[in-house]
């Protein structure tokens, strides 16, 4: 799964979110919670290090919250099926309640620049 997609959920971002990060598909063993416990087992990627582990951690963290506002979006809007009734009713009373309810959602929940 995208590593943006995964950081839309609500996701731990801890080492092994980071070397998932840093080395997709690699092989390796976390024994504990300290980098000092990583067994790097992949022949193919070489392992990182422990600081730039750290620095892809807090890389993440700022992308996470830089996301925040695709999660406070999903939750204020309505479901498809909502969504597909208003929009049937705007075309059958010429309203404009989808677009303004989309509206009102994106200047609640701003893209950061």
């Amino acid at each position: 799964m995208d590593i943006e997609k995964q950081l839309e959920r609500d996701v731990s971002i801890d080492i092994p979110f980071a070397l998932q990060s840093l080395r997709p598909r690699a092989q390796w063993v976390l024994r504990g919670e300290a980098f000092s416990g990583l067994e790097w087992l992949d022949q193919e990627q070489s392992q990182p290090g422990e600081q730039d582990v750290l620095d892809e951690i807090e890389r993440l963290k700022l992308l996470k919250e830089n996301l925040k506002y695709r999660r406070d979006r999903k939750d204020e809007y309505l479901t498809i099926e909502e969504q597909l009734d208003l929009l049937y009713w705007d075309g059958v009373n010429g309203t404009t309640t989808w677009a303004d309810h989309i509206t009102e959602v994106k200047a609640n929940h701003p893209k950061p620049e």
